[in-house]
């Protein structure tokens, strides 16, 4: 039974490069450089969400290399809740 060479395709460096402009849109966001006619916020959270779900395709795909995929998910993942939390946060002692 012959071994099948598992590769690494473009859904799993799409799923890494998606995984990581949502941290760079952030810092942009938290350092007030403001984009015109972009909205951020949503866009970061659209991003994710894709970097997501690629990075869950190439992980359950037969045959991709779990390497790249499961490094975007934990970047994904991670930068999530680094959001997240930085979001909710900076929302405490806001007048109501």
């Amino acid at each position: 039974m012959a071994k099948t060479i598992k590769k690494i395709s473009w859904i799993s460096y799409c799923a890494l490069l998606l995984s990581v402009i949502p941290v760079l849109f952030f810092f942009a966001l938290l350092y007030s450089i403001n984009w015109e006619g972009i909205i951020t916020m949503p866009l970061i959270i659209t991003i994710m969400i894709m970097a997501f779900i690629l990075s869950l395709i190439g992980f359950f795909k037969k045959t991709e290399n779990k390497v790249v995929p499961s490094v975007a998910l934990l970047i994904t993942l991670g930068s999530g809740f680094f959001i997240g939390l930085i979001v909710i946060v900076s929302g405490m002692g806001q007048p109501t």
